[in-house]
């Protein structure tokens, strides 16, 4: 009788071996592997993989639809991957590793199976990224502004520590996952020279950061510094500050005459259809000039994400970022503690590489119009 399996199983089901790399084990594989004719001492030796088997992820949060590489090192390759029972929400390869989730919030458990039955988990966390809309925008001294919460995964706190106007729930943190939360904003009564920042945190430490231009109130300006449209629609654009009359222009390939319906405090700009360009549109008074882009897109703006938006890696993993949403092009860059920055591998995908110290890194998204997500990471040795 053969012994392989069950010799196998043992190994694996009590953790006694993970693998075991001494003379005893060599000498137990060729008695056991030779007997059988099923193996060679040199597949054996070929097929290890040095240390423990090991996930390099843990505990990745994805946003719906995404994909992602599951990993493993160590043990007797190949190995294979599978959902655990019960666990069907999304997809995973099975000899590859990617693993796809679905289009709603679930929680999945990933199974990696070394060549001998050796096993290790790691769990896909799926749900809507948490995020602020707007992230950034200009306001004048001492006026309000209404921020909407978006996603995320259990509680929501706010973060003001370097904040120097007032950031407050309103009328209360609401339901993250469900109904949009909102913050109501009241810019300082000083504008400063670096602006206003606030922060909201969910309960697995994601953070989104919502950055603010505070101006005077005589200052002038558009609304907003950046707009986005569809092709072929219009948009108001209104000025505040300065002094009337205002004189109104917008760059190439547009032309006043054509786009723009200028008025006393406001202009509208008339989207042909195409090209695809943004628009630079600008306003001066007797003495001040301010702008402001509108970005033209061809379908409905999607939310900007980035995938994945959270994981717990070991030190050295590198790991590969995709931007989705917004307005391209994107920004990948660290934030906070960490060293180096993410390589931009093509239009939407950048890949970093961990080190540990510190615990903690963030990769920040920021798309074309200055809308920013954050993911974060945890290293581990």
């Amino acid at each position: 009788m053969c012994l392989k399996s069950s010799f196998f199983g043992y190994l694996s089901g009590t953790g006694a071996v993970q693998p075991v790399r001494v003379t005893v084990f060599v000498l137990l594989v060729t008695l056991l592997f030779f007997s059988c004719g099923e193996l060679s001492m040199f597949e054996v030796l070929e097929s290890e993989e040095p240390g423990s088997l090991t996930v390099a992820q843990s505990n990745v949060t994805l946003p719906p639809r995404a994909q992602f590489q599951v990993s493993a090192t160590g043990g007797f390759t190949p190995y294979t991957y599978e959902l655990a029972e019960g666990m069907s929400a999304g997809t995973i390869d099975p000899t590859t590793g990617l693993y796809s989730a679905p289009g709603a919030a679930t929680t999945d458990e990933v199974v990696v199976i070394d060549r001998y039955g050796a096993h290790v988990t790691t769990f896909m966390h799926v749900y809507d990224q948490l995020r602020v809309v707007p992230s950034s925008f200009s306001i004048s001294v001492g006026e309000t502004r209404m921020i909407s919460v978006h996603g995320g995964r259990g509680a929501l706190a706010l973060v003001t520590e370097e904040t120097r106007g007032d950031a407050e729930w309103y009328p209360g943190p609401g339901d993250p996952i469900g109904s949009p939360a909102e913050v109501l904003y009241t810019a300082p009564t000083d504008p400063g020279d670096n602006g206003d920042v606030f922060g909201v945190q969910d309960g697995a430490g994601n953070l989104a950061t919502v950055t603010v231009n505070v101006y005077s109130a005589e200052t002038l300006r558009f609304a907003s510094a950046v707009e986005v449209i569809q092709a072929g629609d219009s948009i108001e654009l209104t000025v505040h500050g300065g002094k009337v009359p205002f004189e109104f222009d917008i760059a190439p390939p547009y032309n006043k005459t054509d786009h723009l319906d200028p008025g006393a405090t406001s202009v509208v700009f008339n989207h042909p259809g195409t090209p695809l360009d943004a628009a630079v549109l600008t306003v001066t008074d007797d003495g001040a000039e301010a702008s402001v882009t509108v970005y033209v897109v061809e379908a409905e703006l999607l939310p900007l994400a980035i995938s994945p938006s959270s994981l717990q890696v070991t030190d050295g993993t590198t790991i590969e970022f995709t931007a989705s949403g917004g307005v391209r092009p994107y920004t990948f860059e660290r934030v906070g503690p960490g060293s180096g920055q993410p390589v931009k591998i093509d239009e939407v995908t950048a890949r970093y590489t961990v080190s540990f110290p510190p615990g903690t890194a963030q990769i920040r998204l920021t798309d074309a119009t200055g809308e920013s997500v954050t993911a974060k990471i945890d290293v581990t040795r």
